[in-house]
Order: C-alpha cells, then structure tokens, then sequence
C-alpha cells in the first residue's frame, strides 16, 4: 500500500511540474526526466496503468491548462467550472487509454513491453484529434516549443513523433538507472549511451537541417503582410454601438499600413464584428479598397449559410478573402473547440447549442480551399484553435498553400498562460511543413514563424497597432505533409491491434527490460 501511494505521490507531482513548463516558461530538457516517475510506475505495477496514467494526465493538464476558467465571456460561473472540469476530464480520459493499452501490452509482451510505451503515447496524443473532444494542447512536446534544434523531425514524422522521442530516451535513462542499482556495468552503459546518442542525434540532425532551411531562405519569394490590431476588448467588441468606430479605426490603421506597399492586409478573427454577408455594402467598401489600394484583404468576421428547403441556418466563425479583381472568398472554420465552442455532441443533443459557452456555438464549415491572392501566391487561414491539428494543416497545405495565416481571438483569456501557449505551439505547424506562418492574435503575442521554427515576435498587445512583415513563401511538400496521415494511421491501428489482442490474451513473460 505505502508503495502504490508513493507511486501515486511521484506521478502526480510529475505531471503537475511537466504542465508548469508550457509556455510561456523556457523550454527545458527537464522533461525528459520529469517522466521518468510514471515510467517507472507503469513498469512496477502495470495492473495499476490506467490509473497512473490517468492521474498523470490529469496533473499535466490542470497544471498547463488552469487558465480555462478565466473565459472572460462564459455567461455564468457555472458554465466556467462545467467546461473547464469537462475539459480536464476529457483530457486525462485520453491518458487513461494510454495506460489501458499498455497493461494489454505488458500481457502480452511481459516486461519488454516498456519499449512499446512511445509507440502507445503516439497513438494516444493522435487520438486526441478526435473530432468531437478533440483537445491536442497537451502533446509532451509542445512542453519544447523554444528548443527548435531538437524539434526538427517532426518535418518527417509530426508533433507526435517529438513526444515520442522524449520518451524514448526517458526509458533508455530509467533502464541505465536499473541496471545500475543490480550492478550491471555493460547494460548500465549501453542503455546511457543509446540514450546520449538519441538525445544528441536529434540536436545535431535539427542545427544541420535547420542550416540548410535558412540557406533556402535567403532565395525564396517573399511577400509582405500588415496585421491590423486595433486590441479589442471582448465587451466592447460585441456592443452594436461600437461597431462603426471599430470598422473605422481598422479602416484607418489599413491605410496607414498601405505606406508599406503590402501584398495582403490582414484583419483578426470576428474583427469585423457581424455577419458580413448582412452588410453588402461593406463588401463593396472591401472589393473597393482591394482593387484601388492593390492590396489584397483578408477579414475575420461570422458567416452563414441558409438552406430555404428547411428554413434553417448553419452559422460559421469564417475568414473572407478580397482579392484585387471584385472577386470574394469565404472559409469556414472546421475545428471547434469542444467545451468552448460548441459541447461535444450538440448535434444530437440539440439543447446544448442554447448554451453560451462566452465565444459562440457554431457549425462546422466544409469549405477549406486555399485562399489564391492576385498575385498567384497561395495561402490557408486557420482560425483560433485549428493551429493545433497538425494532420489538417498539412491536408489545406497539400491543396498548394505556401505560407499560412493563423487568426485567433485571445482576449478571452487575456493576460494568462493560454495566450503564449496558443502563439507558440504554431511552430511545429511552420516545421511540420515548412512554411511560413503569420499569426494574427487580438490582445496577445502576434508573431511570424519562419519554416525553420524561428519564432519572431512582433508586438504583444499592443492597442490600435499595424505592422508589416515579409513573409518567405515555399511550395515544396515534406515528407510529413505527403505521408504524415499515414503513420498517424500506424500508431492507430497498432494501439487498436494491442488492445484487441489484450483483451482476449494473457500471455506472462520474463522478458528483460
């Protein structure tokens, strides 16, 4: 009994210093070793996994994620407490699988199984895109978003593959540290050694690679970009008195940008405060200001469709695009954030969708084509919280996106942790496929991630701001915006085949570790 509590004791405190290195703390390689308590308890007493796994989950997310009762728009408190307990939970329900499958793993491969790990945690941190409690925030290595030179393989293998890494070389640490205290020098050494060389091979591999993205850099095309902040509050905002000044403040710092001869002006999310569709002759001032200014626009605003054989609405958090020739394009936001958004399963529960959740209940839009600017150059919007799907980006990147714009909405959550974590996990989005990602926050960190992982910030926060940016364009395809899915699919029919084998099989064995 004293040993499973101690087990829990280190699991938890663990988990709860791995979520307190998010951002906006200085990415450490502390990581590694912070995850060494719960491989260690899933290797003592395997029967027990779910449960460590679940309470580490658990510990990481509150500790990352504390910030989701501060949604400044929620109607109620109980609203805070019920999105963000349901957020928790969910979260560490995925880890609990994670520990589900490796106790069917243990039966079924004894103690070796503990090499199976990495492979369990990467179809867990995959799973976690799953479209209705699709909550990615918690990946392992989004704890390294600061340390580009040891990030770069996720060109080849994603997000997922970092985490997977990380873990690989804590249980080459914990075996070396066993066979230490049994006095076995030759695996004591073998064990550090794979270790070292894993750990330092990545950093080499990441400074060489990242050497050769610059040297491109120095030859490609570039456009430039001006972000137009105007630093919005989140009252202030929605009032319909305020919506004409805050049209026309925008309007003011857009022409101040045009002083920079920009290739594409770019609003924030919903910063054009209403259905756009409702305001004609807005999108006639835009079509205007496009084709006069020679400037292309590209404005957060709420969209809808109406279906007359049903008399029914689908209401949509969208981007529209203005190009210089009167032409208009419309993309609708697809990835809603589950307990912020919309409630998971509001499509059958259909009284959840009477709930304000503070930022809206929308449909999940279908038009995701990139965006082709006048000058031929093609680019893709995320919106908010679609930055971190990391198979869905590379699915608008394949469609012949060569930079990409991320506009989010950060003031819900202003002067928390959630504002430089939501900036910064865009970096393996810009590795991931190697372009160039602006990223355009109303009241939080604005930056531009080149495809080499650098971030560079621009400005935070700052009120009724306009800033202009060259912004490198690429048109090559990785491997991991090519293939990427399909080991994604690996991990997931691997973890699905152990499950299944787990539940009908109980095979012991010795094994070594």
């Amino acid at each position: 009994m004293k040993q499973n509590l101690g087990l829990i004791i280190a699991v938890i405190v663990s988990g709860l210093i791995t979520g307190l290195l998010f951002p906006p703390v200085q990415s450490t390689y502390a990581v590694i070793l912070l995850m060494i308590p719960l491989v260690h308890a899933l290797y003592t007493n395997p029967e027990r996994s779910v449960r460590y796994s679940f309470l580490f989950g658990l510990a990481l997310t509150v500790a990352s994620c504390w910030w989701i009762f501060s949604n400044s728009g929620a109607d109620a408190a109980w609203i805070k407490i019920v999105s963000g307990f349901g957020l928790f939970l969910v979260s560490a329900s995925y880890y609990a699988l994670f520990g589900l499958i490796y106790k069917y793993s243990r039966r079924l491969f004894g103690k070796r199984a503990i090499w199976t790990l990495p492979l369990i945690w990467g179809g867990m941190e995959t799973a976690m895109l799953f479209e209705e409690l699709a909550f990615p925030w918690t990946y392992l290595a989004h704890t390294l978003t600061g340390k580009t030179e040891f990030i770069q393989i996720a060109e080849y293998f994603g997000v997922t593959s970092v985490s997977m890494a990380v873990l690989y070389i804590s249980i080459l640490l914990y075996s070396s540290i066993k066979y230490l205290l049994i006095k076995d020098s030759f695996r004591t050494y073998t064990r550090l050694q794979a270790a070292l060389l894993l750990f330092f091979g990545l950093i080499i591999f990441g400074w060489l690679r990242m050497g050769s993205i610059d040297s491109q850099l120095e030859n490609a095309d570039t456009i430039k970009a001006s972000l137009i902040h105007p630093g919005l509050d989140v009252e202030y905002k929605w009032e319909k008195k305020n919506f004409n000044a805050i049209i026309e403040n925008q309007m003011k710092l857009s022409e101040a940008a045009l002083l920079e001869d920009p290739d594409l002006i770019i609003w924030g999310e919903s910063n054009f405060p209403k259905y756009l569709e409702n305001s004609p002759s807005y999108i006639g001032d835009f079509l205007i200001f496009a084709a006069d200014k020679k400037t292309d626009l590209c404005i957060g605003s709420l969209g809808y469709d109406y279906f007359p054989e049903t008399e029914s609405f689908k209401k949509y958090n969208s981007v529209f695009f203005f190009d210089q020739n009167n032409s208009k394009f419309r993309y609708d936001k697809r990835k809603l954030v589950p307990f912020g958004e919309s409630f998971p399963f509001a499509w059958a529960l259909t009284f959840l969708k009477e709930i304000s959740l503070g930022q809206a209940n929308f449909d999940k839009g279908d038009n995701n084509a990139p965006f082709e600017m006048t000058s031929g150059n093609k680019f893709h919007t995320n919106i908010c919280y679609e930055a971190l799907f990391p198979y869905y980006n590379a699915s608008l990147v394949r469609k012949g996106s060569q930079f990409i714009v991320n506009v989010s909405n950060d003031a819900w959550y202003e002067n928390t942790r959630q504002v430089y974590q939501h900036s910064r996990f865009n970096v393996f989005r810009a590795i991931e496929n190697r372009r160039s990602i602006v990223r355009l926050a109303n009241k939080a960190e604005n930056s531009v991630f080149l495809p080499t992982g650098e971030q560079r910030i621009l400005f935070y926060n700052e009120k009724n701001t306009q800033k202009t940016v060259s912004v490198p364009l690429n048109g090559e395809l990785t491997f991991y915006t090519l293939y990427g899915r399909y080991f994604a699919l690996f991990l997931l029919l691997l973890n699905g085949a152990v499950l299944a084998a787990g539940l009908f099989y109980r095979k012991k064995s010795p094994g070594k570790l």
